[in-house]
């Protein structure tokens, strides 16, 4: 299996960091960012440069992969879902649960129509 991460800050780093950690047939992720340098490529991750909105780049990255992570919620998700394609496992979160957060409020009534913790 092979994961990847869509981001190279220190969230990616550390998503990167833990993937080094995993035991199955689990490579290191590789990463795609805007910049080489980034802290995951610090940590010794292998980094992909493009952006989400290359598509053909972000189309050939998501092509090496099984499933990915993001660093930041605040991706283009449509520009992703379009990448992915419509034939494969959706990843988790899925596309629709990123489009929830994204939108703080409307996070906030998905929070309280099922039933869990949020502030007033």
């Amino acid at each position: 299996m092979r994961f990847g991460i869509l981001g190279g800050g220190q969230l990616g780093r550390m998503l990167w960091e833990a993937s080094c950690q995993l035991v199955m047939d689990l490579r290191p992720s590789p990463v795609y960012n805007s910049e080489a340098i980034c802290p995951a490529s610090h940590a010794g991750a292998t980094v992909i440069t493009g952006s989400i909105q290359e598509t053909e780049k972000l189309k050939n990255f998501l092509a090496t992969v099984s499933s990915f992570s993001i660093e930041s919620e605040f991706l283009d998700v449509d520009a992703i879902e379009n990448a992915w394609g419509r034939a494969r496992k959706a990843p988790a979160p899925s596309f629709a649960g990123l489009r929830v957060a994204q939108d703080k409020l409307e996070q906030k009534k998905f929070f309280t129509q099922n039933g869990l913790p949020t502030s007033q």
